[in-house]
């Protein structure tokens, strides 16, 4: 690379996202765009089941709904 060059630092870091929502659709279509994004998605139905998800290993970025039954979204 020369002096001045402004090329873009390609270098691309794969994420674990978990994502939760209590809705199944909603939790599909986010799944599936997070994956082509490139990313690992693992997922969740609830704030508790999303904790027992977590307890192996946590989630590098978590995509929530706020309201959901049991723990929700702000509880997480």
């Amino acid at each position: 690379m020369t002096h001045g060059s402004t090329a873009a630092n390609t270098t691309t870091r794969t994420l674990d996202v978990l994502v939760v929502d209590d809705d199944p659709l909603i939790l599909t279509v986010v799944d599936l765009m997070v994956r082509h994004m490139g990313h690992t998605v693992r997922t969740a139905s609830d704030g508790m089941a999303a904790l027992d998800v977590m307890a192996d290993a946590p989630a590098d970025l978590i995509v929530s709904d706020i309201r959901m039954p049991g723990m929700d979204g702000l509880a997480l």
